[in-house]
C-alpha cells in the first residue's frame, strides 16, 4: 500500500507526534533543500525549499524518506514511531495542484516541536494562501494561524500499522485556528452572473482544549466562531435561500463537558449551535456508567462501555430570533397562503393530533399546550427528559421506538417561551 505523497503533513496533523524524553544517544541536525515530491497519480506536486531537523535520533536516509514517493506504509510507519526531533522547521511548502486544474497554494512557517514516536510538545503554521483554477474559474483560500499542543497520536498509528484506523485513538490537549476563508467556483453558475458565481465559506476562529487524567479525556470545551455561508446569488441554492430569507448563513458553536473517572459520569454542560437571525439550539445532559474505556479502548472497548451506559436527564432548548419566522413564511408562500393563518392551523392541529399521537399521556397535553403556544408566538420552547424511575440505559432507550411505550419509561416536560 502506498502513501500519500505529503508525508509530511501527517508528520503533524494525521500521525503527529510530541514530547517525551529524548533517548540518550548521538542526536544529528539534518537539513534538506528544495525538496519536491511528486504525486504518483501526476495531478499535483509539493515543494519544500528548506528542511531542518534539529536534534533527531534519524539518519539522514531515514529522515528524507519521510518526503519521498514510493515508501511502503509499514516502512513509513516504522520510521514514524521511532522518530525522535527536538525541532523541524520548514519555511515555506507550495503546493501545486495540475491537471483539471492549476495554481499555487503556499504553507508559511511549519513547525513540529519536541517530536516523540507518535506524541509532540506543539505542532503550528503560520498559515496558508493561494489560488486554484479550474473549468469553472479561479478560487482562492487563504488560513491564519493552526496551532495543536500536546498532542499523542500513538496509538493511532499502531492501529493504521494493524489496518484497522478505528482502533486508534488521538489525544490533544489544545487547539486553535484563526482566520479562514475559502471562495470556490460554481461551475453551474457563469462568472458573469449578477454577483458572480464564487460560494464564499469563512471562519473567524475555532479552538478547543481538554484537559487530561492519564490518557482519559476529563474536561473539554471548544468555541467556534463566525462560520458563514454565501452561495452565489444566481445558484440554485443562493436562490433558495433568499426565497427562505436570507442572503448568507452565519453561525456559531460552543461545546462544553466534564467526565468523573471515578462515578463514571458525564455531564454534557452546553452544546450550543447559534445562528445569526436565525436562533440558538442548545443540549445538555447527564449520562452515569460511563467507564473509561468508552474514551481510550479499542473500537470494542469502546463500543462494550458506551453499551453499558444510561442517561439521566437530556434537555433540549430552542431560542427563535427568527428562524421559526422566516420557516413559516417560506411555507405559505409555497402553498399560496398568509403566515397567519398557516401558523394557525398549525396551531389547530398540534392541539389536536399530539396527544391522540402520543396514546393519550397526560405528559401530550401539556405538550401540545407548550407547542401551541410556541407556534402563536415564538419566542423558545423546551423539551426536558428524565427517565421515570431512574436512568434509562442505552440499550433500553433504543428500544423505546413507539410514542406510547417511550412516555411510560420517561418523563417529559415541555415548557414555552420561558
Amino acid at each position: 500500500m502506498m502513501l500519500s505523497p505529503f508525508r509530511p503533513f501527517l508528520l503533524t496533523v494525521a500521525a503527529v507526534f510530541a514530547v517525551q524524553p529524548l533517548t540518550v544517544m548521538a542526536l544529528e541536525n539534518l537539513s534538506f533543500d528544495n525538496v519536491r515530491v511528486e504525486a504518483p497519480d501526476g495531478k499535483g506536486s509539493v515543494l519544500f525549499k528548506h528542511i531542518d531537523f534539529f536534534d533527531t535520533n534519524l539518519s539522514r536516509d531515514e529522515a528524507s524518506k519521510l518526503f519521498a514517493s514510493g515508501l511502503s506504509k509499514d516502512e513509513y510507519i516504522a520510521i514514524v514511531s521511532k522518530a525522535q526531533v527536538k525541532r523541524i522547521a520548514i519555511p515555506e511548502i507550495t503546493v501545486e495542484p495540475k491537471g483539471d486544474s492549476s495554481g499555487t497554494i503556499t504553507v508559511r512557517s511549519y513547525e513540529v516541536i519536541g517530536l516523540d514516536g507518535g506524541k509532540f510538545q506543539k505542532a503550528s503554521i503560520a498559515g496558508f494562501d493561494g489560488t486554484v483554477t479550474s473549468k469553472a474559474g479561479t478560487g482562492t483560500v487563504k488560513s491564519g494561524p493552526i496551532v495543536l499542543e500536546d498532542g499523542d497520536f500513538s496509538k493511532l498509528i499502531i492501529a493504521v500499522k494493524d489496518g484497522d484506523v478505528a482502533n486508534g485513538v488521538a489525544r490533544l490537549g489544545k487547539f486553535s485556528w484563526t482566520g479562514f476563508d475559502l471562495q470556490v467556483p460554481d461551475k453551474d453558475t457563469p462568472a458573469s452572473a449578477p454577483g458572480g458565481n464564487l460560494y464564499k465559506i469563512a471562519m473567524a476562529s475555532l479552538n478547543g482544549s481538554t484537559t487530561y487524567s492519564g490518557d482519559t479525556p476529563m474536561q473539554s470545551k471548544g468555541e467556534m466562531k463566525g462560520i458563514s455561508f454565501e452561495p452565489p446569488k444566481a445558484s440554485e441554492a443562493g436562490r433558495t435561500l433568499v426565497k427562505f430569507g436570507y442572503d448568507r448563513v452565519e453561525a456559531g458553536a460552543t461545546l462544553s463537558g466534564n467526565y468523573d473517572a471515578a462515578k463514571k459520569t458525564y455531564s454534557l454542560v452546553d452544546y450550543t449551535i447559534t445562528g445569526v437571525n436565525a436562533g440558538a439550539l442548545s443540549f445538555s445532559g447527564s449520562f452515569g456508567n460511563i467507564d473509561k474505556g468508552a474514551f481510550v479502548g479499542s473500537k470494542n472497548e469502546r463500543l462494550a462501555a458506551i453499551v453499558q451506559g444510561d442517561v439521566s436527564d437530556l434537555t433540549l432548548r430552542f431560542v427563535n430570533q427568527g428562524l421559526f419566522d422566516k420557516a413559516v413564511d417560506f411555507y405559505a408562500a409555497s402553498v399560496n397562503r398568509k403566515a397567519a393563518d398557516v401558523k394557525g392551523e398549525w396551531a389547530v392541529a398540534v392541539t389536536g393530533m399530539l396527544p391522540m399521537m402520543l396514546g393519550g399521556d397526560p405528559a401530550a397535553l401539556k405538550m401540545a399546550e407548550a407547542v401551541n403556544t410556541f407556534i402563536r408566538d415564538p419566542k423558545s420552547l423546551t423539551v426536558s427528559l428524565k427517565g421515570k424511575n431512574g436512568p434509562v440505559r442505552f440499550t433500553e432507550a433504543m428500544s423505546l421506538r413507539d410514542p406510547v411505550t417511550f412516555l411510560s419509561k420517561v418523563q417529559v416536560t415541555t415548557t414555552a417561551n420561558q
